[in-house]
């Protein structure tokens, strides 16, 4: 699971056809690479076609070794990507050669996410995106594909549909359920736990945000980032460095980007404050000189951040900055609960 902007989450299961030290090595080297294609907000489709020419190129480093008497090849590598959008309810799904996801309505009802199913990795292949909204208090399960074998029988998706549904909407309860549900056989009854089997189950929620999407006469009003909508998501010094983010970043979607600026304050962990423009030119981090009037906008809103960054879509983009809250309005946001 990773934390992505916008209060978003990625959940991702893969696994390396091998086992032994060398798969522990590559399992780290696909870690690394898919951690840090998930923290550039890409698109799950786009994130498995990037961790497709990487597979590639660890394949190609691999015959080289391989050509020297060594036997390092990664074999088939294979997974799962899913962005969730707690603001949305929407989750964005794509698959390499990765069974979907099941959805578990309150009621028990358990089905399928409808996900195209691609190739495995390092086949120079594309992939597809498999857009879903989930209903309030819906349990979201992944599995491992290796529960699908044919050893197991024609009943093993069956078997993994009934563990989910019968897990009464809790993420823990599911992962046992499936773990469980495959782990005995009736034929072999001391077969011993394969650690290629586990499942992973969240619960998703819906957060509190705040949208302003004003017309071409009120865009100039956001530079003094009126109190009343941001002293509803923040209180105290929270809510000075909040006004003073939204009117700096503001004032550069008025100076260098096109189109009137969107502003979206979410409160979850954190406290983020969105906004976006019609354009997708890339900022960037000025270091103002002393004499210099201005360029000091993305510096102030990174120096009041504890992350900030840029995230791109189909139109335009959106800078977000994110702060964290104090701990009496954690307190009182935990207690609310």
């Amino acid at each position: 699971m990773i934390a992505l902007s916008g209060a978003r989450v990625g959940l991702a299961m893969g696994q390396i056809a091998r086992r032994g030290l060398r798969a522990s090595v590559d399992t780290g080297r696909f870690r690394t690479a898919f951690a840090t294609l998930a923290r550039m907000d890409l698109a799950p489709d786009e994130l498995l076609a990037h961790l497709d020419d990487v597979t590639h190129n660890i394949q190609q480093e691999d015959e080289a070794s391989a050509a020297a008497g060594e036997n390092t090849r990664v074999g088939e590598a294979r997974c799962l990507y899913a962005v969730y959008d707690p603001i949305t309810g929407g989750i964005a799904t794509a698959s390499a050669d990765w069974p979907p996801p099941l959805t578990t309505a309150p009621d028990g009802t358990t089905s399928p996410v409808g996900v195209p199913v691609g190739p495995g990795l390092g086949h120079h292949s594309s992939y597809e995106l498999s857009r879903t909204t989930l209903e309030p208090h819906t349990l979201l399960t992944f599995y491992s594909a290796s529960m699908l074998h044919p050893a197991h029988g024609d009943d093993a998706f069956a078997l993994i549909q009934h563990a989910a549904g019968t897990s009464a909407g809790n993420a823990q309860a599911a992962c046992d359920n499936i773990v469980y549900a495959h782990g005995r056989p009736r034929s072999r009854p001391r077969r011993r736990y394969r650690p290629d089997r586990g499942g992973q189950a969240a619960r998703p929620r819906r957060l509190r945000v705040l949208d302003v999407a004003p017309g071409p006469r009120r865009c100039r009003r956001l530079q003094d980032a009126s109190p009343r909508p941001v002293g509803s998501m923040a209180a105290g010094r929270s809510r000075l460095a909040t006004e003073l983010v939204v009117s700096e970043l503001v004032t550069n979607v008025l100076t260098h980007a096109t189109g009137n600026p969107r502003v979206r304050l979410i409160r979850g962990e954190h406290l983020t404050v969105e906004v976006s423009d019609d354009s997708t030119t890339s900022p960037h981090l000025r270091h103002a000189r002393a004499q210099d009037e201005n360029g000091r906008g993305r510096f102030i809103a990174a120096t009041l951040a504890s992350r900030w960054g840029t995230r791109y879509g189909e139109e335009g983009k959106t800078i977000w900055v994110e702060q964290d809250l104090s701990p009496q309005e954690s307190g009182l946001r935990a207690s609310a609960r």
